[in-house]
């Protein structure tokens, strides 16, 4: 008889744990709607890009929880992928720098052989981690 009543207990137990689960999994994802809602609105309504970017930055920063979440641009004319935004103490002193990477530089250094082609589609083959810059 114990052993019918602790099966009883832990299978609702186990219920529980579930339903806390799903829910913890569905607010999850309401909150990440919410964020695009919230972004989309904040697009419409900034006409100065730097500030639209600074703001989608700081809220994608508050509402994730991202330590740190940071916008580059590829500049395919110059080769290069460009800081345009981010959050945090050290993006401003990104910022400041002009902060850009040279993809052909990076491909050469990476795998010492000229870089031809199309090399933004190549460094994205390339795991970033031996090129990037460590925060």
């Amino acid at each position: 008889m114990d052993l019918l009543v602790l099966k009883a207990l832990a299978d609702n137990i186990a219920l529980a744990i579930e339903g806390a689960q799903l829910y913890s999994t569905a607010q999850k994802r309401a909150d990440q709607i919410s964020t695009v809602v919230e972004v989309s609105r904040v697009i419409t309504s900034i006409l100065d890009f730097h500030a639209l970017l600074d703001e989608v930055v700081n809220l994608i920063h508050r509402r994730f929880g991202y330590p740190f979440v940071h916008l580059y641009a590829v500049n395919a004319d110059r080769n290069a992928i460009s800081f345009l935004a981010g959050s945090g103490a050290r993006s401003k002193a990104m910022q400041a720098m002009n902060l850009s990477y040279d993809l052909t530089t990076q491909w050469v250094s990476f795998h010492g052989q000229p870089g031809m082609g199309n090399l933004f589609w190549r460094m994205m083959s390339v795991k970033m981690s031996a090129t990037a810059p460590l925060y």
